[in-house]
């Protein structure tokens, strides 16, 4: 069944938003049915992102930095973390880090990733390569690969999505070299649950 994406554009408001933060930045001159409040961003001590919240630590790539967050996501979605590398390049590599809230929707987390990727039409972005799943220290997730167009640049994004506490944890990793976001993408098997009660 085809969905009438013009009619869900709401629901994807949040996509938009996360989408239009660009990595571009031009020089200056197992589901868990208990469900917590989207209010703990986590911290990031030396390169490793902890969520005590959510219950889990991840591994930023090596060079990454965090940048100040901006206002909060609507819609019940919550802004973990923006984090971008240097490449020797006026463009950066990034790193987004998003929670929301799974009671907003009836989809498990493929449908979830299909239809964030899927949407809207005008973010001209590009499945190249479907969602599929695998396993994390026994935690489900599932990935996509595309590619968008902003300001004439082609940018390559790998979605992974993950559900903890009641929440989609996705991280979106940018870059304008495919090679080199698949290898930061690779940096997702850093994840690690706090303890067994949070898968």
């Amino acid at each position: 069944m085809r969905f009438d994406w013009v009619k869900r554009a709401r629901k994807y408001f949040w996509l938009g938003l996360l989408l239009a933060i660009p990595i571009i930045v031009r020089p200056q001159g197992g589901i868990v049915t208990d469900h917590v409040a989207l209010t703990d961003r986590g911290h990031v001590e030396g390169l490793t992102y902890s969520n005590a919240t959510l219950g889990f630590t991840y591994q930023l790539p090596q060079g990454f930095f965090v940048n100040p967050l901006p206002d909060n996501l609507p819609h019940g979605s919550l802004l973990l973390m923006i984090a971008d590398k240097h490449n020797g390049t006026p463009w950066r590599d990034r790193v987004t880090l998003v929670a929301d809230d799974t009671r907003k929707y009836s989809w498990n987390t493929s449908e979830y990733v299909t239809h964030f990727i899927g949407s809207p039409p005008k973010m001209h972005v590009v499945v190249r390569r479907n969602a599929y799943r695998f396993d994390i220290a026994g935690q489900e997730f599932v990935r996509a690969d595309l590619q968008k167009l902003d300001g004439g640049k082609t940018i390559y994004e790998v979605f992974v999505c993950t559900r903890l506490k009641g929440s989609f944890v996705s991280w979106m990793f940018g870059s304008l070299d495919e090679k080199r976001v698949k290898q930061l993408a690779k940096s997702i098997n850093t994840f690690a649950p706090a303890s067994a009660k949070t898968r």
